[in-house]
């Protein structure tokens, strides 16, 4: 319906016409083509195919352009998957150097410990200095678990998450443990010295480098994301 020759004045005119398909499907059709002048009249038919005519996403007719995953033309399929990078390098470097002064601050407390002489003095301060480092090796080894950088997402159809918060508990429970150890040995100091001041100073800087450990942990993103 409502078709029109290109060019009536060249000898191989097209002749364009509109597909009865309202959504532009392919047709076939017979056309009938009349052609009269003052001499004669003649009437042709002949088969018309009609390929499909199909528009991409940028509106170009018979493009390839085709929508990402997330309905962007052309796009890289990252715009709808609500990603943030976290760089928590400098945080885990803070997060090392508080629990290893938190471990230097046990073994100084034991030093005194053993200082002070006797069997039962000596036994005990091994025994800090033994779970001290294995507190200590613990925590390095989970720390190791994070990448310096971070990525977390919102979308759940593209992406899986993986929760940090088992590995930031055990982290800040083992520093809390630190923490203890540190506090019970400076105790037995004490009570077996008689001074009632001794590793005051100790239990000053153990307070502050836990306190620090828990800022670098609450700096970590609880949740990490991987995207297909």
């Amino acid at each position: 319906p409502n078709g029109t020759f290109s060019n009536n004045a060249i000898a191989n005119p097209s002749f364009n016409f509109t597909t009865a398909n309202p959504d532009n499907s392919p047709v076939s059709c017979q056309l009938e083509l009349a052609v009269s002048n003052i001499f004669a009249n003649s009437i042709c038919t002949g088969a018309v195919s009609v390929v499909d005519c199909l528009v991409d996403c940028n509106g170009t007719l018979g493009g390839t352009a085709t929508p990402d995953r997330c309905g962007v033309c052309e796009g890289d399929g990252q715009s709808c998957l609500g990603c943030v990078e976290s760089d928590v390098s400098a945080d885990l470097e803070d997060l090392s150097l508080a629990n290893t002064k938190l471990l230097t601050l046990t073994l100084r407390a034991s030093r005194q410990l053993a200082n002070l002489g006797g069997d039962k003095n000596l036994a005990n301060a091994r025994k800090v200095r033994r779970a001290a480092r294995k507190i200590h090796k613990t925590n390095v080894n989970l720390a190791s678990t994070f990448e310096p950088k971070i990525i977390s997402c919102s979308n759940t159809n593209f992406c899986v998450n993986s929760s940090n918060v088992g590995v930031m508990t055990d982290i800040s429970n083992n520093a809390t443990s630190q923490l203890d150890l540190l506090k019970r040995t400076v105790k037995k100091v004490r009570k077996i010295s008689g001074n009632k001041l001794a590793g005051k100073r100790m239990l000053q800087l153990g307070n502050s480098n836990f306190a620090a450990s828990q800022q670098s942990l609450a700096s970590i993103p609880t949740n990490s994301s991987s995207c297909s």
